[in-house]
Formats: C-alpha cells, structure tokens, sequence
C-alpha cells in the first residue's frame, strides 16, 4: 500500500479545496508500472502520525478520462 499526501498542516483549515490528480501518473509514479483497471479508491483523513484530532468532509468526487 502507498499512501499519497495531498496536503498537510494548518494553512488551510476550514476552507473546500479543490484537487485533481491524475491516478495514472501516481500509480506509476508509486509502483513503477502502469496500473490495472481501477476497482476502487480510498480517500483519508488521518490524525495518527501527530496526535492529534482531524475532520474533513468529501463531496463531489468525480473520475474523468483523459
């Protein structure tokens, strides 16, 4: 399993933020090949590392071809 940072720290608390990311290019970049057909996907919001407490909402999440 790899996990990819998108974005850490305090500087944008409490504001939506729009990503895009292309998967192609991260699964290569994470296992050096290119990737099978997509099954599935997970989305985190995680604390452990710092202690700390975490919140987050998802909305709108969208899959577009290139």
């Amino acid at each position: 399993m790899v996990i990819i940072v998108i974005n850490s720290g305090n500087e944008s608390l409490q504001q939506w933020q729009q990503v895009r990311r292309d998967l192609i290019t991260d699964y290569r970049a994470a296992f050096g090949a290119s990737p099978p057909n997509l099954i599935g996907i997970g989305v985190k919001t995680d604390s452990d590392s710092t202690r700390t407490s975490a919140q987050a909402d998802y909305d709108d999440i969208r899959f577009m071809r290139r």
